[in-house]
């Protein structure tokens, strides 16, 4: 099955507020897109989406905006299609100590839903996470490193150091020249209160993120939804401010 490519602009205010920045504004984001989409959001209407928790969503004037209701633990927005195996790309800017995410392979169950969620706080990292039917976070569990970019298929764990496992889900970058260069190696830090970009890959049992085009931040799916999950996307807002 080919993946679908994703390319939806969205900008993120940290603290509570998620905001999508319109196409005509790309060319000022000088970060690379390294894929070509099959499906581009402008962010004219909420068409297609539905909203699920304690958040309030909007799409006005090229910007998707989501404000978590006072006191709340945040909310979501949900893609009416589902999806298996997808590319996705985003800008956002974080301008507070709250948390924004990606959640793919939305899944129902008995109690509520499912899903595999790259989360953007102070770093970017994946999880495995269980939501009751209001659509509130019950569970999270961090996934175990995926072994890197030269795997489709992740290996099965190493189930007698398991702690090993999940230690680490980011390819260690390469070490630092003591050459003087004559450009600088580019920032790929998460930046608050400035634009970023991440890219994600949900690919068979193995998600990888690439924040501002850096290293691979990555993790093994264990279990059914690695084999055969499947469901929405959906973008979380959680927090208070602004």
């Amino acid at each position: 099955m080919k993946p679908l490519l994703f390319y939806i602009l969205i900008t993120t205010g940290m603290v509570s507020h998620c905001f999508a920045q319109s196409v005509s504004e790309e060319s000022e984001f000088k970060a690379s897109l390294s894929f070509i989409p099959d499906y581009t959001f402008e962010g004219r209407s909420l068409d297609g989406w539905h909203m699920l928790g304690q958040a309030d969503w909007r799409a006005q004037d090229g910007e998707l905006t989501g404000t978590a209701k006072p006191g709340a633990t945040g909310g979501w927005l949900v893609l009416d299609r589902a999806y298996q195996d997808v590319g996705f790309r985003t800008l956002f800017k974080c301008t507070g100590g709250s948390e924004t995410g990606i959640l793919f392979r939305m899944e129902k169950t008995e109690t509520g839903m499912k899903g595999v969620l790259i989360s953007i706080k102070d770093e970017v990292l994946p999880y495995r996470v269980t939501l009751d039917a209001q659509g509130k976070e019950v569970e999270r569990e961090q996934l175990r490193g995926a072994g890197g970019i030269w795997y489709r298929i992740a290996p099965p764990p190493d189930n007698e150091n398991k702690e090993t496992a999940r230690r680490d889900n980011r390819i260690p970058p390469r070490p630092t020249s003591t050459v003087d260069l004559p450009i600088e190696r580019p920032n790929t830090d998460l930046r608050s209160g400035e634009w970023n970009q991440i890219e994600v890959f949900m690919d068979a049992n193995v998600i990888r993120a690439f924040l501002n085009d850096g290293s691979e931040i990555g993790g093994a799916v264990d279990g059914e939804e690695g084999i055969d999950g499947f469901g929405p996307i959906a973008l979380l807002v959680s927090g208070s401010g602004e």
